[in-house]
């Protein structure tokens, strides 16, 4: 019996999230387990007369390339891949894990430099309309101590929303950091400050991250002064738990790790950009109450913050910038690298926007949401 939940979200990427027009070429990524909705989207899609293609890859072709290409192939650029990214006019990602620890014994070395290979090829999806979205799986279940029963209600209670209505509430936070010039964090070892003069801030509504509920912004390199503890896993193939960081001056000059620390170091020296914050994130989804393990969701929830090491992202320069490329360029942090670390701001946490408290314990004070 199909499950209703499944096509109603496919409507939702689709006719909301990527806005599918006729004649778009539109890219639908996903494994074994995504199948349902890879289906449900493709209908979705030839409906508006627009041309599907599926690029299929099982998780474990990818452990097996890992697991038998030598460093020398995976520095090769990916041709096929490159011309599927330069067709497309959507591109929907389906993350569909069957087994979150499939990747813990891969050697850090070759995921970096996959890393630094793909990552530029797959960069101009972030100028098209795109869209990634998590597909409930035991894998994905078992990591958030739920059944999968459970865990499916979990995601389709996230997802299957009046994004329209809720992302009108996050406006006013949107512009309190467009209009600022300094964030700062205050918590259980931590004080941090950071420089977002001049940037523009980005409302996270589900037209890309499936589900939103964040508001963020690209700080200014060199000014991310301080330090910071994530009490909550990072997760990337492999889990580091109790990170601590220390910038200076925007570079990340001194960390540790609970777990997986040689994993952390190997990804933060994966070029010069990586050892900087891209971006700083408040999360907005206070109806994503449980910490899962999984970014989509973990980085959305009400009273936490994030920061991600790398890549920045470009809509958050005015156009008077973005229009010309060479002074873009000049002032964008640019690594392969785009990692998020989360903290909780529940138990004690304060945050400032230009010495005004905007959140307290992980509640916004009155009037600062709309």
């Amino acid at each position: 019996m199909k499950d209703s939940r499944i096509s109603a979200l496919a409507d939702i990427l689709v006719n909301y999230s990527t806005k599918v027009k006729e004649d778009d070429v539109v890219i639908i990524a996903f494994g074994v387990l995504g199948t349902p909705l890879a289906l449900e989207i493709c209908n979705e899609v030839v409906k508006k007369g627009a041309e599907p293609f599926f690029n299929f890859v099982p998780e474990q072709a990818t452990l097996d390339r890992f697991n038998y290409a030598s460093e020398e192939y995976l520095r090769k650029e990916p041709k096929m891949l490159k011309s599927i990214v330069e067709n497309a006019d959507v591109y929907i990602s389906i993350y569909d894990d069957s087994n979150k620890n499939a990747f813990n014994n891969v050697n850090p070395e070759k995921i970096k430099i996959n890393s630094q290979t793909r990552g530029p090829i797959l960069a101009p999806i972030y100028g098209k309309r795109w869209c990634a979205v998590l597909f409930p799986t035991n894998a994905y279940a078992q990591d958030s101590e739920m059944s999968l029963e459970e865990y499916e209600k979990f995601v389709f209670d996230a997802v299957l929303i009046d994004w329209e209505n809720e992302s009108a509430k996050w406006k006013k936070l949107e512009q309190i950091l467009t209009n600022g010039s300094e964030v700062r964090v205050v918590g259980k070892e931590t004080d941090l400050k950071m420089s977002i003069k001049g940037r523009i801030g980005i409302t996270s509504n589900g037209t890309h991250n499936m589900p939103g509920g964040e508001v963020f912004i690209s700080p200014v390199p060199d000014s991310v002064n301080g330090k910071i503890y994530f009490d909550l896993p990072a997760m990337r193939g492999k889990e580091v738990n109790d990170v601590y960081f220390e910038f200076n001056n925007g570079v990340l000059d001194n960390f540790s790790a609970g777990r997986n620390q040689d994993f952390l170091e190997s990804m933060i020296n994966m070029d010069k950009g990586s050892k900087r914050v891209g971006e700083f994130g408040i999360g907005t989804n206070y109806g994503i109450k449980q910490f899962t393990k999984n970014i989509l969701f973990d980085e959305k929830i009400g009273g936490t913050i994030h920061l991600a090491l790398g890549k920045d992202f470009e809509e958050s320069f005015p156009e008077s910038i973005r229009s010309n490329k060479k002074e873009l360029e000049s002032l964008r942090n640019v690594s392969s690298l785009h990692w998020d670390f989360i903290k909780s701001l529940k138990d004690f946490g304060e945050l400032y926007v230009d010495d005004k408290l905007i959140q307290l314990n992980g509640e916004f004070i009155k009037g600062i949401l709309g």
